[in-house]
């Protein structure tokens, strides 16, 4: 056991051995935000032996106060936030391998960049991909750690396949875009981050040095400094279509988001991969602020926040305008809408 990690073994449950099951563990964090930073910043610490960060979206001056390992330098200099996250990694611990991707996780890529590791950490910013994620997880049996952060609120559980209930098993049915809100919805608390990210680190822990995730389920409110924590051993639903019969839309490509290039310069258009669910636009104004909206009634909601045009449909379809790519399109999507 080398100095950095000689106070493990005054930690009952953990010593030498332990010690060496972190260092050779792997895994991937998918989404490298608020909670995806403060999960790598942990895990680096701690010493597990090989971290994958995969993230699509840069830093941003107006979000560095609820990310950690980011600095106003990353937002001046428009850094990649898997590339931020990775430096700050390395210089945490120089003795663990750290590897970033600055990519969209998608049902085309999720095989080749998520296969092979211990156990993978959700900290993604909307259902879409979360599904995805839960679908690879069920296919290949590899465990992963859900959260879901809407303003002060933070809920997270560990799911194995075969053991536990899996995304689907929770949501029977599509969330409707915008329907669990996003970061812009409430007043996003540091502290709910924070309880989240140890949350989910501590299960990667476990599971390295145990073999399994403990089975509770955490929700907690910074707002109003409520926490509740119950043990769950409720496996999956009987009849569920991913982990029961194993049908994987997502990871098929057979619902997915779509995105079209509009005639003008940056402008796109996104169809959400869950086109059924009716959007409620004044809820959604709401969020947004007074000051943002443009025009809202039954059909469409306009906004300009910052440089950016958006028209928002009724039936989740959007678009933007002053929009670089595509990547950008999703990320803004997001952000501002949700799913």
């Amino acid at each position: 056991m080398t100095v950095r990690y000689a106070s493990t073994d005054l930690f009952q449950p953990a010593g030498p051995e332990e010690v060496e099951k972190v260092g050779s563990a792997s895994a991937v964090i998918a989404g490298c935000g608020a909670l995806g930073s403060a999960v790598a910043a942990i895990l680096a610490h701690s010493g597990l032996g090989r971290l994958r960060l995969i993230d699509r979206d840069i830093v941003r001056l107006n979000n560095i106060r609820e990310q950690s390992l980011f600095t106003a330098k990353d937002a001046d200099t428009a850094m990649p936030r898997a590339s931020a996250i990775a430096r700050a990694a390395r210089e945490i611990n120089p003795g663990i391998k750290v590897e970033d991707f600055r990519k969209d996780i998608t049902f085309n890529n999720i095989r080749d960049l998520c296969n092979g590791f211990d156990v993978l950490v959700d900290g993604l910013d909307n259902f879409e991909t979360k599904f995805l994620v839960n679908e690879f997880s069920v296919e290949t049996g590899i465990p992963w750690i859900f959260a879901l952060i809407p303003g002060s609120r933070g809920i997270s559980r560990g799911m194995v396949p075969g053991e536990t209930p899996c995304l689907r098993c929770l949501f029977p049915e599509d969330p409707a875009p915008g329907s669990n809100g996003t970061p812009l919805s409430g007043v996003t608390k540091n502290e709910v981050i924070s309880a989240i990210a140890s949350f989910q680190a501590g299960q990667v822990l476990r599971k390295v040095v145990t073999g399994s995730f403990s089975r509770d389920v955490l929700s907690f409110n910074s707002f109003s400094g409520t926490w509740e924590s119950g043990n769950s051993e409720v496996g999956p639903v009987a009849v569920c279509p991913c982990c029961r019969e194993r049908d994987f839309p997502y990871l098929e490509g057979r619902i997915t988001g779509r995105i079209t290039r509009l005639c003008g310069a940056e402008s796109f258009q996104i169809y959400p991969a869950v086109r059924d669910k009716s959007l409620n636009l004044h809820e959604l104004a709401g969020r947004l602020g007074e000051k943002n909206i443009l025009r809202c009634n039954d059909y469409l909601l306009q906004v300009r926040i910052d440089e950016y045009d958006m028209t928002v449909f009724s039936n989740g379809r959007a678009i933007f305008k002053g929009v670089k790519d595509i990547v950008e399109a999703r990320i803004l999507y997001s952000r501002f809408i949700g799913n």
